[in-house]
This record gives C-alpha cells, sequence and structure tokens, in this order.
C-alpha cells in the first residue's frame, strides 16, 4: 500500500475552508422549509491495478431464459460461446460442462439481437448493440471494441469475414497483417473493409451475406431481399447470380476440395442453401447460378447451418413460431430432410419417438419451446456435434440428432419426494427477487424469481430444485417472508405479472396484456408446495391482482399472524391489506387522499422495534404529461397504527417519481435509505437518497448522473437496490441498472465500484445471516452471485 503525504499546509488551509464552506451551504439549505441539502459530488478512489478473477460464483437452477447464436471455436471445440437475451455473454472451455459469465467489462451488449460470431482461428468478431463490430484475439475469452462503422446508426442485419487460410503458421501471420475484410449488410446498403477503410457496394437493403474459403474463396450477399450476388476478388467487383423466387430468410453454404465428388451433375466442389419465404429450402451446387427446390412448404426455417469443409450435413431451423418447432437435417446434401429433435408431440410423425432428455424448464414448468432466429450452433469439426437453444433450454447432441441431452446445468438424482435436483454450471440466465436464509434450518436456502417462480435448495446452495408447485402464480414470487417462530412455513408475494419497478412494466395495469393476477400464498412443508389460503377475489380475500410485497409481524400469535400485503395498480382494489388471522381474510387498510392517484405500491417493511409499517410506491408511466412519472404520491409512506393512518415521509422529495428500493439503518431507527430511478427527460433526480431524521430532511447521497464517473465513464444509470451491512452501518451497497454494485464504506462520502461483481444489473443484496464476510446479490437475468465484503481500497 502506498503512504499517504500530508497536503501542504496552503492546500490544506484551502482544503478546510472548502470544506466550511460546504458545511454551511449545507445548514443553510436544511433551514429552507421543503429543500433538503443535497451532496452532489462522491468522491472516487484508485481502482486497484488488477480486479481479483473469479471473486464471485453463480448459484441457482442454470437456465430457465433465452439463450443464443451457440457457436463452436473452430480451434478447440470444447470452446463454446453463447449469448443471453438479458444481456450476459456465456463462455465454456470444457466442451458444456461449465460456464463462464464473460465480465460486463467486455462491452458485449444485445448480442442475442445479433448474427452469430465469425471465427477466424482464435480471432472471433461479434455484432454488439447491433451496429457495432467487436473483436477478440484469444477465441472469445476478452473482446476489443473496434472503431465505429460508416454505416452507424443502422443496425446490422448480417455480417461475414474472408476466411483465413486453413495452416496455424498462416493464421499466425494473417492475424499480424492487415485486418481481414469483413463484409456487413444493413437495411440500407451493403458494406466492405475494415478498420482502415470502408467502401459502399449498394445503398439498397442487403443481408443475409455469406463467405467461403479458398480455393472457392467468395463473397455472397442478398440485396432487395430476392437478388443473389457473388464477388470472387475480395469484394471489388460483383456479379449477380439469380433472382430468388422470394425473400431470402437465411442463406448458408460450404465448400471441398476439388476432386472430392459431388451429389449431381456439374458439381464445383461446394453447396449453397437458402431459405425462401413462399417456397421453401432451395440448394445449388454451382456456385449460386441454378437451384433446386428440396423442401416445401417455407416453415420458418430461419436459421441454416452448414459445417465447414464437408457438403453432406446441413441444418435447417425452424424459429420463432410455436406452430413449427422441427430442427431439420440433410445427410445427403439437402436433398431429402428429416426431423432430429423431437421434444414434444407438436410436429412428430407417428414412426418417429421422443429422443430429447427434457429439462427442468419442461418437465416442472411445461413451457414448450420456441427455437429463436440464431438458436443453432454446430462443430464446424464434426457435423454431428451440434446445440441448439430455445427460450428456457439448451440441448447437446454428439450424434446428429439422435439423441440430446440438457446443457444448461447438471442433473442431479431428484430429492425423495421425486422433485428434480440440479446444479449450477454458471448457466445462470435468470432474473432474481431475493435469497433467502432459513431461520430454522441453516442447510436450507431460497430463491425468489421472475419467470420460474421460485427455488430451493436443502445443502446450502449445491443444488437446486424448482419449488412453485401449487401457487396459483408460479410466474414471479416478489417477496418471501420465513416465519421465525413456525418451522417450515413461508409466505410469498406472487404474480403473473414480472420485472416491477422496471421500466417496461411501471404502465397503468388496464392496458391490455398487462393485466396479470397475484396474490399471497403460503407453504407449510418448506416451500415444496403452496396454496392460496383464501378466497381469491371474494369479500374477506385478497383481490386477484398483481401482489408484489408481503410482511410479516413477528409480534403477533404464531397461530395468528398478522400480515400485510401490497396490491400493485391505480384501481380501488390497489393498496395495502392486513390479515390478523395467518392470510385467511384481508381487508383493505385506509389509504390517504395524496396516495390514490399512484397505487404502484412495491415494497412493504415494518420496523419490530416501534412496530412501524413503511409502504414504498414506485413511478406509475403514463401515457400522458400529467401521469408520465409525474404522480406526487410516490416514495416512501410510513403508518405508526397498522395501516390506520399514513404519513408521506418522503413529500417533497424528487425520489417520489420513481421510487425502486428501501431499506433501513439497523443501528438507527431514524435512518432510511431509498434508491430512486430518473425517468426520460428527467435530470439527475435518481440515485441513493438518506433521511437521518424518519423523513424530515432527505439528502442526495448519490446522484444517478455520476455512477458512470464512479465507475470511470460519462453519462448515467438507475439505481435498483440498496442495502446496509447489518454489523457495520458504514458499510452501503448500491445496485445499479448498468455497471453492477457500488459501495461506500463511509457512509456514503466515498463510493467506488465492486469490479469484481460481473454482471450490470443488480437488484437486491443480501448477507449471509451467519457468515458475516458474505454476500449474496441477485440479478436481473443473470441469477445469483455470491462473494466477499468489499474491501477498504487506498484513495
Amino acid at each position: 500500500m502506498q503512504s499517504l503525504r500530508p497536503l501542504p499546509t496552503s492546500a490544506m488551509t484551502a482544503l478546510f475552508l472548502c470544506l466550511l464552506s460546504l458545511f454551511l451551504l449545507s445548514e443553510s439549505l436544511a433551514a429552507v422549509p421543503g429543500l433538503a441539502p443535497q451532496v452532489t459530488t462522491p468522491g472516487r478512489g484508485k481502482a486497484p491495478a488488477a480486479p481479483r478473477a473469479n471473486l464471485f460464483t453463480p448459484l441457482g437452477l442454470g437456465g430457465g431464459g433465452g439463450l443464443f447464436a451457440p457457436s463452436f471455436s473452430p480451434d478447440n471445440p470444447e470452446h463454446i460461446l453463447v449469448a443471453c437475451d438479458m444481456g450476459g455473454v456465456y463462455r465454456s472451455t470444457d466442451g458444456g460442462a461449465s460456464w463462464k459469465l464473460l465480465h460486463m467489462g467486455q462491452k458485449l451488449k444485445r448480442t442475442h439481437q445479433s448474427p452469430p460470431p465469425v471465427y477466424l482461428g482464435q480471432r472471433v468478431y461479434w455484432v454488439t448493440s447491433r451496429n457495432h463490430i467487436t473483436r477478440s484475439d484469444d477465441g472469445g475469452a476478452t473482446w476489443q471494441a473496434r472503431p465505429k462503422g460508416p454505416w452507424f446508426p443502422e443496425a446490422i442485419t448480417d455480417f461475414t469475414v474472408a476466411p483465413l487460410p486453413s495452416s496455424a503458421a498462416a493464421n499466425r501471420a494473417k492475424a499480424a497483417a492487415t485486418p481481414e475484410q469483413m463484409l456487413v449488410a444493413t437495411a440500407k446498403g451493403l458494406w466492405i473493409g475494415n478498420d482502415q477503410a470502408w467502401r459502399q457496394i449498394t445503398e439498397e437493403p442487403a443481408g443475409p451475406v455469406l463467405a467461403l474459403p479458398a480455393p472457392h474463396a467468395a463473397f455472397y450477399a442478398v440485396v432487395n431481399g430476392t437478388e443473389l450476388r457473388r464477388s470472387r476478388d475480395n469484394g471489388i467487383a460483383w456479379e449477380t447470380l439469380a433472382t430468388l423466387p422470394g425473400k431470402v430468410a437465411a442463406l448458408a453454404g460450404a465448400a471441398e476440395a476439388p476432386g472430392t465428388g459431388g451429389p449431381a451433375p456439374g458439381w464445383e466442389g461446394s453447396v449453397l442453401l437458402a431459405s425462401v419465404e413462399g417456397t421453401g429450402l432451395l440448394r445449388s451446387v454451382n456456385g449460386g447460378k441454378r437451384w433446386q427446390t428440396v423442401k416445401t412448404p417455407f416453415a420458418n426455417e430461419n436459421c441454416l447451418r452448414v459445417p465447414p469443409g464437408q457438403t453432406k450435413v446441413l441444418y435447417a431451423l425452424q424459429t420463432s413460431s410455436v406452430r413449427t418447432l422441427q430442427l431439420l437435417r440433410s445427410a445427403d446434401g439437402g436433398l431429402t430432410w428429416k426431423s432430429v429433435f423431437r421434444l414434444h408431440k407438436r410436429g412428430i410423425t407417428p414412426d418417429l419417438r421422443y429422443n430429447v432428455d427434457p429439462s427442468w424448464v419442461q418437465t416442472q414448468l411445461n413451457w414448450g419451446y420456441v427455437f429463436p432466429r440464431q438458436g443453432l450452433g454446430v462443430d464446424p469439426h464434426n457435423p454431428d456435434s451440434v446445440i441448439v437453444t430455445t427460450q428456457g433450454d439448451l440441448y447437446f447432441t454428439r450424434d446428429g440428432g439422435k439423441t440430446w441431452r440438457t446443457g444448461m446445468n447438471r442433473p442431479l438424482p431428484p430429492l425423495e419426494d421425486g422433485s428434480p435436483r440440479q446444479a449450477s454450471t454458471g448457466l445462470e440466465v435468470t432474473s432474481c427477487w431475493g435469497y433467502y436464509f432459513d431461520p430454522h434450518d441453516p442447510q436450507r436456502e431460497y430463491i425468489a424469481y421472475t419467470d420460474v417462480g421460485f427455488a430451493r435448495s436443502l445443502d446450502q446452495g449445491a443444488s437446486w430444485s424448482w419449488a412453485a408447485k401449487g401457487s396459483r402464480w408460479p410466474n414471479t414470487f416478489y417477496d418471501v417472508v420465513l416465519d421465525p417462530a413456525v418451522p417450515g412455513r413461508l409466505y410469498a408475494a406472487a404474480s403473473q405479472r414480472h420485472d416491477i419497478p422496471h421500466y417496461g412494466e411501471l404502465s397503468r395495469t388496464a392496458e391490455g396484456w398487462r393485466v396479470h393476477g397475484g396474490g399471497v400464498v403460503v407453504s407449510d412443508d418448506w416451500g415444496a408446495t403452496w396454496k392460496v389460503p383464501y378466497a381469491v377475489g371474494k369479500p374477506g380475500g385478497l383481490p386477484n391482482q398483481v401482489c408484489t410485497t408481503v410482511v410479516l409481524d413477528p409480534a403477533s400469535p404464531p397461530e395468528r399472524r398478522t400480515l400485510y400485503a401490497g396490491i400493485f395498480g391505480e384501481g380501488d382494489n390497489a393498496g395495502v391489506y392486513v390479515s390478523k388471522d395467518g392470510g385467511a381474510t384481508w381487508e383493505q387498510t385506509k389509504t390517504q387522499p395524496g396516495m390514490l392517484p399512484n397505487r404502484h405500491i412495491y415494497r412493504l417493511r415494518l420496523r419490530p422495534k416501534t412496530g412501524n409499517l413503511y409502504c414504498l410506491i414506485t413511478g406509475l408511466r403514463g401515457a400522458t404529461r400529467d401521469t408520465f412519472f409525474r404522480m406526487p404520491s410516490g416514495g416512501v409512506w410510513m403508518s405508526a397504527d397498522k395501516g390506520g393512518t399514513w404519513t408521506h415521509l418522503s413529500a417533497g422529495s424528487p425520489l417520489n417519481r420513481w421510487a425502486t428500493a428501501l431499506t433501513f439503518d439497523p443501528a438507527d431507527e431514524n435512518v432510511l435509505y431509498v434508491t430512486a430511478a430518473t425517468p426520460q427527460g428527467g435530470t439527475g433526480i435518481g440515485g441513493l437518497y438518506k433521511t437521518p431524521d424518519h423523513g424530515k430532511t432527505w439528502y442526495h447521497i448519490l446522484k444517478d448522473t455520476e455512477i458512470k464517473r464512479v465507475a470511470g465513464e460519462p453519462g448515467y444509470d438507475h439505481c435498483m437496490a440498496v442495502a446496509v451491512n447489518p454489523h457495520n452501518s458504514e458499510m452501503l451497497l448500491v445496485g445499479t441498472a448498468l455497471h453492477g454494485l457500488l459501495y461506500s464504506l463511509d457512509g456514503g462520502r466515498i463510493w467506488w465500484q465492486y469490479e469484481e461483481f460481473p454482471f450490470p444489473t443488480a437488484q437486491n443484496i443480501v448477507f449471509h445471516p451467519r457468515k458475516k464476510d458474505r454476500l449474496y446479490v441477485t440479478t436481473f437475468g443473470a441469477g445469483v452471485w455470491t462473494g466477499p465484503l468489499p474491501e477498504r481500497r487506498t484513495p
């Protein structure tokens, strides 16, 4: 550690005067009614030279989210990449036995919406943020953004790169020479070039595109949807080969060495495969001049793969539809096709049997499946080794589709009740709301999820089982409370509407598909099964409406628990409800007039010492100027009489527009922390707020406009979570939407980024109740991660 040198006397004097001025200014602001003091500029120390690797490890069920663009490295088929629709990119170096989430610092964003990566030996190109090309020179372990292309801001519809020579020596020589020629297609033209220079070939809509290696070296591009063009001189001159009978949805091809022989007269050593809307699958064996229809009709074969170096084995994936669910394989160059992925009855002919060992998503949730447009990857060295992905699964075959096994986790022997059990292999792609430790059994831990509901572990997180059986609303468990006096009893706020309080879910609940039910469910067998303890929608019960939070009063009798529940919405049924008989009957608490315009109730919390009940109301994304995050009733409310009356603790504070999380200082009843986000058109009103005097004054101790500066970048970010170390009130942690975890070790005066945390969106932070050095972080799309508490760093 470097020693700290004392400041010169003049500098110390200037610093003292500056601090004195800030103190006097804050005191004067505090004296103005309705105006809270602001700490506008958090400090940031110098980051360590090298972040500690693998500091955080994932926990969870594995899978359960959309997976895209699986791909094998041609240098080593044990190296695999796959992208998730929640922003994560995962890499395996052992053939899919384990996966590592690439750190958010790699800047791989929205790759799931992009064409699959292109490999040239250890060099890999991929599209991020839909219009940027990024490159890796070590097989996908680390990535570097390339300069912005001249097509920006148009999205890249497809791209390819001129392949390298086959020998390893030539690969190394090529990598050290001029950058490869890339062909980039957009809706407004076709471009060729590299970082040094780009040339636009046409201004017409382009894509898909294809590159074949030497000795058949050629670029192929579809222009205006139907016109196939080819260049044999690295993109300098182009010829029109054919006009196909409909819009080309996908294009693929491969080539063999001369003299191999082909399946038909006119063989030129290559095969091209095109999927044409309105027609079906077409193939060409003479370089694209003539085409033959080999499969009809068109059935959404939007993803084609032809493994390189051979022309016999071809694959066509039917995507983006619940009616066409087949992976087709041809073993004769495309002349005939066979369905080789048979998970559900739909699409299976009577003479074929199921051949997929289903994942827990299928056996427990009965989701069914849809293939994404980029849901297929084939080993370039073994055409029988294939990965296919769905909106919740990942499967492998090593025998050309005869049999398939799950690849998103490690299945284990089931629990005693027959529930499937699995261990994480790192492919955690779900959104989580809470991580819970059972107060009666240290072996039991729980996760509250979006989309998959709930999971339980009987071995301290080593293995997991899905555990939302019996819940009327299994999609999302927003909030869970474990009874401190009754072993095995859990209460949960469950809903079919997910992802509150994120922007997309804050519209009015009466808007179309966004009307989803919810309520409180209870388990008396450690989360194995759940039930609704009241008559849904009937007098004395809760309305069938989105439920986001539940609280238990530990002072109430165990046999007749007092519970509070928050019903999210705007109508008369939304509000805070109370039950005094363990959830069997409910009544709505009184609501202050100021709460009426916005009852987007997100969190309820009870302070046992005082009995005060706190209600956090998040934002309302209305359709008009008057309702677009402008409701004055959001923020923090408090009731000291069990919901009889309410006080708006954050009245007048900007945090009221879009509050996102609430927590307390365990050492001081008067201290509350609230995170907030800035709506569109706002001016940095989000961040972290603190009140030291129970809401009389609020300090903006971390602005969202400053978070990226703390992380070393310009711009702003949303705050989504806050936690206070129960053993050290000076340690604060904040979860953000774009830069993972921030922390302060001095009560919020200086902030650091927890650089080793790998994922950008952290939405809940939990301290282990027995291991004081352990931290658990739930994310919006990468499961749960555990790691050590942050350390003090040298300024």
